[in-house]
């Protein structure tokens, strides 16, 4: 018989796209699905056309709750739903009908992944800014090489609007938590931290949907700040910062707030480690910025990129290779 899969779909507002997103949904080739749709609180007309989808569909099963939020909407879903995949869907994306076809088949590879995305591509064209084109570039080229796990600190890696996931690996882990960070990040890290295989199909099946008013643009839980912290926490669970000195590289702005983060609970920050000429010498919170080109990586220490550019993340996992260091052991590239 046919996997079956439950689509969590939260809608907040969502009238002008609503229709188009849950048409795609609702042709897609694996039918053996229900989307499981929690409307929070909308006052747009949203409500409406859950319902008439409703009415004319038996696959649909509609919520309507008071405005709380997008994971207490998440958490609704969860709360009416039994089968043993779930797929994320946005209420303002487009899915092109072999979407869930796909992930279910790559779930059932030999590696068992417990979450998987897939490649995305984003539209209209005028929304599409330097910053987002170069991460859908990215998603898309990190999942088709396999360097989901290596690479998941840099940015999520995987884009929340095409999670498939085991629902008994989301149970485990404890579910979409309301924090004061990124709850599709915190989510896909905890499977991390549970032992459990990420992967990603490379078919472009998602239509991703701009707008001025995405909850990223505004949220604070999406600033840079609450992504760093969302890392950082990563680290911290995983204990491979304990009892260690830490050597950033990078004094940049997020190598700074790491700096301060560490030295506040007590964390040895041994040194900065730059290619800037122009910082190198410098001591911000009395800490030596030292030349990348002339240091000797220590070998007790962990290391950890905090420079963006992929040549500065080439050099470092370069530099720190040479000296018989393990990535995800020795080193980690944070940003």
């Amino acid at each position: 018989p046919a996997t079956a899969v439950d689509v969590w779909l939260p809608v907040y507002n969502a009238s002008a796209t609503l229709g188009c997103a849950l048409e795609s949904l609702l042709r897609q080739t694996h039918y053996v699905m229900r989307i499981i749709a929690v409307d929070d609180g909308s006052d747009d007309g949203s409500a409406d056309i859950l319902d008439a989808f409703a009415a004319r569909d038996w696959r649909m099963s509609v919520t309507h709750l008071a405005h709380a939020g997008l994971v207490p909407a998440l958490r609704a879903c969860a709360e009416r739903s039994d089968a043993a995949f779930v797929a994320r869907a946005d209420a303002d994306d487009v899915y092109l009908k072999r979407r869930l076809e796909l992930q279910l088949a790559r779930a059932q590879a030999d590696d068992r992944p417990a979450l998987i995305g897939t490649g995305v591509r984003q539209f209209p064209s005028a929304m599409i800014g330097g910053g987002m084109r170069a991460y859908t570039s990215w998603v898309n080229a990190l999942g088709a090489a396999g360097h989901l796990h290596r690479d998941r600190l840099i940015e999520c890696p995987i884009v929340h609007s095409t999670f498939l996931f085991r629902r008994d690996v989301y149970d485990r882990v404890g579910g979409y938590r309301d924090t004061d960070g990124p709850e599709d990040f915190d989510l896909l890290l905890r499977f991390v931290e549970a032992g459990e295989t990420l992967a990603s199909v490379p078919d472009v099946v998602t239509l991703w949907r701009l707008h001025e008013d995405s909850l990223q643009k505004r949220d604070p839980r999406y600033s840079t700040e609450a992504f760093l912290r969302t890392k950082l926490d990563h680290l911290r669970r995983l204990e491979i910062i304990d009892g260690r000195a830490v050597v950033i590289w990078g004094q940049t702005y997020a190598g700074k707030w790491l700096a301060e983060q560490l030295q506040a609970t007590g964390t040895e920050v041994a040194g900065f480690i730059e290619l800037d000429r122009r910082k190198i010498g410098q001591r911000p919170f009395g800490i030596l910025v030292a030349d990348a080109r002339d240091y000797v990586p220590a070998a007790d220490a962990l290391h950890i990129n905090m420079v963006r550019h992929l040549d500065a993340r080439v050099f470092f996992r370069e530099a720190l290779g040479r000296a018989g260091l393990q990535e995800w052991q020795d080193f980690v590239v944070m940003q």
